[in-house]
């Protein structure tokens, strides 16, 4: 049986993969994926592996596919499997340079020469598996890019629980509305001083807090909810300021 090596480096360390170009031909099963398609083909094995495990679709975040395409495009051109980027990053760190504010997030990233093999093999790993199928994923982006005879693939997931957030008004007011979480009331933290909402519909979601422009440039803004049990969840974090001065 014919092999092929693919060498690669994770973590800074160089290694190589073994292909075995038998058990792709049953993988691949048709004729070779365009760049164009592979995004939307991964998204589709994702959500038939998280079917199997009883699990809803994941709304796809054109940000979230930003974030992944970007990744993978550098991951390519470097010839390396990481959540770092170049600059040390991780996933939290890219997704916040878009401004999105989402705190609860999640990271897989796989190299193959098709997409049918990267997802296989992150539903045989343990470990991607787990993310995978993640139950809190609301929304997800997928990226790929070509780096020789093989493709590199990063999906991001976001477990999004508040949805429309932005600061409108004057004196300006933070609102928005927590989707589909068992919230008692939201929470919004400054530093470790809890603020009260201005305004609260526990049937609707909708929320407002006052809020301070400033806050995110000199203090460590978190919103969130208290669930049913009074326990504290914090799904987005309003720094740095960028995050606040996009919405």
């Amino acid at each position: 049986m014919k092999t092929r090596a693919a060498r690669w480096e994770r973590g800074g360390v160089a290694w190589t993969r073994l292909v075995c170009l038998a058990a792709l031909a049953c993988l691949t099963g048709g004729p070779s994926t365009t760049a164009q398609e592979l995004p939307q083909d991964i998204l589709e094995m994702m959500e038939q592996v998280r079917e199997r495990h009883g699990l809803a679709s994941l709304r796809q975040s054109p940000v979230l596919a930003e974030v992944a395409a970007s990744h993978a495009a550098e991951l390519a051109n470097r010839r390396v499997i990481s959540h770092h980027d170049e600059r040390g990053g991780n996933v939290r760190d890219r997704v916040r340079q878009t401004g999105c504010t989402t705190a609860i997030l999640g990271e897989v990233v796989g190299a193959g020469p098709d997409l049918r093999a990267i997802v296989v093999s992150w539903s045989e790993s343990a470990s991607h598996l787990r993310v995978l199928v993640h139950a809190p994923w609301t929304d997800v982006g997928v990226g790929v890019a070509r780096a020789g005879d093989s493709w590199v693939a990063v999906a991001v997931l976001a477990a999004v629980a508040v949805r429309d957030l932005r600061v409108v008004g004057e004196p300006p007011q933070l609102r928005g509305t927590l989707d589909g979480v068992p919230a008692s009331a939201p929470a919004l933290l400054v530093d470790t001083r809890s603020i009260a909402a201005t305004y609260w519909n526990p049937s609707s979601g909708e929320f407002a807090f006052a809020f301070d422009r400033t806050w995110p440039r000199v203090a460590y803004v978190r919103l969130g909810y208290y669930g049913r049990s009074g326990e504290l969840v914090i799904t987005d974090v309003l720094h740095p300021c960028s995050a606040v001065e996009g919405l």
